[in-house]
Protein backbone atom coordinates (compact mmCIF):
# COMPACT_ATOMS: atom_id res chain seq x y z
CA UNK A 1 0.00 0.00 0.00
CA UNK A 2 1.43 3.64 -1.10
CA UNK A 3 0.80 6.31 1.39
CA UNK A 4 -0.25 9.45 1.03
CA UNK A 5 3.21 11.06 1.23
CA UNK A 6 4.98 8.45 -0.31
CA UNK A 7 3.21 9.65 -4.14
CA UNK A 8 6.57 11.61 -5.19
CA UNK A 9 8.66 9.20 -3.37
CA UNK A 10 9.26 11.15 -0.39
CA UNK A 11 7.49 12.70 2.48
CA UNK A 12 5.83 16.52 2.09
CA UNK A 13 8.59 18.06 4.12
CA UNK A 14 11.74 16.55 2.90
CA UNK A 15 10.75 17.38 -0.25
CA UNK A 16 10.25 20.91 0.19
CA UNK A 17 13.60 21.05 1.93
CA UNK A 18 15.05 19.01 -1.27
CA UNK A 19 13.59 21.50 -3.22
CA UNK A 20 15.01 24.56 -1.16
CA UNK A 21 18.94 22.93 -2.14
CA UNK A 22 17.61 22.69 -5.70
CA UNK A 23 16.34 26.40 -6.05
CA UNK A 24 19.24 27.18 -4.02
CA UNK A 25 16.96 29.14 -1.21
CA UNK A 26 17.25 28.58 2.28
CA UNK A 27 14.67 26.77 3.73
CA UNK A 28 14.48 28.79 6.57
CA UNK A 29 13.87 32.01 4.62
CA UNK A 30 11.08 29.97 2.47
CA UNK A 31 9.39 28.87 5.63
CA UNK A 32 9.87 32.63 7.39
CA UNK A 33 7.88 35.94 7.62
CA UNK A 34 9.87 37.25 4.46
CA UNK A 35 7.47 39.52 1.92
CA UNK A 36 11.17 39.75 -0.62
CA UNK A 37 9.39 39.26 -4.25
CA UNK A 38 11.99 36.61 -5.10
CA UNK A 39 10.93 34.63 -1.75
CA UNK A 40 7.33 35.10 -1.72
CA UNK A 41 7.69 34.19 -5.80
CA UNK A 42 9.54 30.94 -5.14
CA UNK A 43 7.17 30.29 -1.89
CA UNK A 44 4.17 29.92 -3.63
CA UNK A 45 5.52 28.22 -6.47
CA UNK A 46 6.78 25.26 -3.69
CA UNK A 47 2.71 25.76 -2.18
CA UNK A 48 1.29 24.74 -5.60
CA UNK A 49 4.11 22.08 -5.96
CA UNK A 50 2.98 20.40 -2.85
CA UNK A 51 -0.47 20.56 -3.82
CA UNK A 52 0.10 19.13 -6.98
CA UNK A 53 2.50 16.30 -6.22
CA UNK A 54 1.04 15.53 -3.07
CA UNK A 55 -2.53 16.42 -2.88
CA UNK A 56 -2.07 17.97 0.28
CA UNK A 57 -5.09 19.90 2.13
CA UNK A 58 -4.67 24.14 1.98
CA UNK A 59 -4.19 23.72 6.03
CA UNK A 60 -1.61 20.98 5.68
CA UNK A 61 0.60 23.24 3.21
CA UNK A 62 0.15 26.31 5.46
CA UNK A 63 1.26 23.96 8.74
CA UNK A 64 4.27 23.53 6.52
CA UNK A 65 5.23 26.62 5.77
CA UNK A 66 5.30 27.34 9.67
CA UNK A 67 1.88 27.66 10.10
CA UNK A 68 0.35 29.86 7.54
CA UNK A 69 -3.22 30.73 7.24
CA UNK A 70 -5.24 28.11 4.39
CA UNK A 71 -6.23 31.41 2.52
CA UNK A 72 -2.53 32.35 2.35
CA UNK A 73 -2.27 29.06 0.84
CA UNK A 74 -5.22 29.34 -1.49
CA UNK A 75 -3.87 32.59 -2.65
CA UNK A 76 -0.60 31.20 -3.64
CA UNK A 77 -1.79 28.15 -5.29
CA UNK A 78 -4.60 30.17 -7.37
CA UNK A 79 -2.05 32.72 -8.63
CA UNK A 80 0.64 30.22 -9.96
CA UNK A 81 -2.08 28.36 -11.60
CA UNK A 82 -2.94 31.96 -13.13
CA UNK A 83 0.37 31.98 -14.26
CA UNK A 84 0.74 28.79 -15.92
CA UNK A 85 -2.64 29.35 -17.54
CA UNK A 86 -0.85 32.60 -19.07
CA UNK A 87 -2.92 34.71 -16.93
CA UNK A 88 -1.06 36.78 -14.97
Amino acid sequence: MVEWWDRAGKQPKTYLKDRCLELDVQYRGIIGRSQCHPIVKVRQELMWELRDKFGLSFPAIGRLFAGRDHTTVLFAVRKVEALKRGEA
